[in-house]
């Protein structure tokens, strides 16, 4: 996964980086009408479960680094 190494070396350089969207909507799939929220990173408020790969890794860097 791409951001691995990139969240890696922003780490270490002091950067900094989010994730886009922190929602619990449908599918992540571009969004073709007005208002609509096309990038969930999670499945539901209340577990926080990842949607797919993007969303578990950004997910575990981040609860590594508050595991230190």
């Amino acid at each position: 996964m791409f951001i691995t190494p990139l969240m890696q070396w922003l780490d270490a350089h002091g950067g900094g980086y989010l994730a886009w969207a922190w929602n619990a909507l449908p599918a992540c799939v571009p969004g073709r009408q007005s208002g609509s929220h096309p990038w969930p990173l999670i499945s539901s408020y209340s577990t926080g479960d990842p949607v797919g790969g993007y969303a578990q890794t950004f997910r575990d860097h981040v609860a590594g680094m508050l595991a230190n």
